[in-house]
């Protein structure tokens, strides 16, 4: 611990505990359910802990920052607390890591990570909660109920939030969609927390539910791999924690239970497009001939802006700010459902940044590759709060139909 170093995952939360500003922390990705509470001053060090930093280099920057002193033992106590908690990135995390990624490679499914804390783990349970969510809208279809109209579902958005939050328009988007035709295989561009070294990852794994496995489109995801020009799979492993897949697929096994998946997280920005744009569009071009020769829909996992203190904000949203938020959200949107792409894709990337778009890049290669004779409607917008000080989250769902 002599030059002691915090780990990529560690969140840090302000929080009110017992009248007194405090920071939470815990662990994005939930390798480990603990938690720790700390003071702003004990929370100021870990803004020192990068690795480069020795004990007395860190005591130095508190002293003159502060004026006070802070001895080595308890320094050593602090980061006893963050190991026993799983924060620090050492040899024990490192050994842990190279154990989880072995063990997620070898396996052939993709295991939930958020069943019983975002949603039940017991299948009965699940499908209660499920069918809460909006009542009689979200019933899962008996055989030979999967189209009511000749017309046939090319594309969702939908949110990623917790089910908690905004379970009720997962439901609507997926009742919505049980009216019509639906394919037989989605490709579910899911968002990514995470960077990705070349902006996209698939996976070929299974999903597996609580109500059983979600089957990945072999075939589809081998035309993929090969007809991309770069190492696609290069960043699988960021599936293992990533629950954007995940609650589509919960839904999925619900509404559509013989469905199969694509599952492919992304992460770019507009200017990553600026200076990968080989890359992006390769994919894009990939997928659009997919959908012009399969018959497969596109799911679109994605939530819009994130305001508040708990995401950089200096301020306590209002409900102006809400309202605010969620009348940009509909501009965007409803430039996407009219295939206005020019202005959708402007006011995308006007706002990605400012306002925190979570799924930037996912919309941004639905909007490319939905087929331009498709027509859409923006179901419904909504928000979250996602803490004790107003931070909060919108998202949206939409359909896009073709005769």
């Amino acid at each position: 611990m002599e030059n002691p170093k915090l780990r990529n995952g560690v969140e840090a939360f302000p929080v009110v505990y017992q009248g007194k500003q405090m920071i939470l922390l815990k662990d994005r990705f939930q390798y480990t359910d603990k938690t720790l509470l700390l003071s702003p001053e004990w929370a100021y060090i870990l803004t020192l802990m990068d690795g480069s930093n020795t004990i007395r280099d860190i005591q130095a920057d508190y002293m003159r920052r502060t004026g006070q002193l802070i001895y080595s033992d308890d320094l050593q106590r602090f980061f006893e607390k963050l190991d026993d908690c799983m924060f620090l990135e050492n040899d024990k995390f490192i050994a842990f890591m190279a154990s989880r990624v072995k063990q997620f490679f070898e396996d052939p499914v993709r295991h939930p990570k958020l069943s019983g804390t975002s949603y039940p783990k017991d299948p009965v349970e699940l499908k209660k909660f499920l069918q809460s969510l909006s009542g009689e809208e979200v019933n899962a279809p008996d055989s030979g109920t999967l189209s009511k109209s000749y017309q046939k579902v090319v594309g969702i958005i939908l949110p990623h939030i917790d089910l908690n939050l905004g379970g009720k328009l997962y439901a609507r988007g997926y009742s919505k969609a049980s009216e019509y035709i639906r394919p037989q295989t989605w490709i579910i561009l899911g968002t990514s927390h995470e960077p990705l070294e070349n902006c996209f990852a698939l996976t070929f794994k299974d999903f597996e539910t609580p109500l059983g496995v979600v089957s990945t489109d072999k075939s589809i995801c081998e035309f993929i791999k090969n007809e991309v020009s770069f190492d696609i799979l290069d960043g699988e492993f960021n599936h293992a924690y990533e629950h954007t897949i995940e609650f589509q697929t919960v839904f999925l096994k619900f509404c559509q239970p013989e469905a199969k998946i694509v599952p492919i997280i992304c992460s770019f920005s507009e200017e990553d497009y600026r200076n990968r744009r080989e890359i992006i569009e390769d994919v894009i071009k990939c997928l659009s001939a997919i959908v012009e020769s399969h018959d497969v829909g596109i799911i679109a996992s994605v939530d819009l802006a994130h305001i508040g203190i708990r995401y950089g904000d200096s301020f306590v949203p209002s409900r102006l700010d809400v309202q605010e938020n969620l009348s940009a959200d509909k501009e965007i949107c409803e430039a996407l459902v009219s295939l206005d792409l020019n202005k959708f894709e402007r006011l995308l990337w006007r706002d990605h940044l400012r306002r925190r778009i979570c799924g930037a890049g996912p919309l941004f290669v639905f909007g490319r590759v939905i087929p331009k004779d498709s027509q859409g409607e923006l179901l419904e917008l909504s928000y979250g709060f996602v803490d004790n000080q107003n931070s909060f989250v919108t998202f949206c769902t939409a359909l896009f139909l073709k005769e």
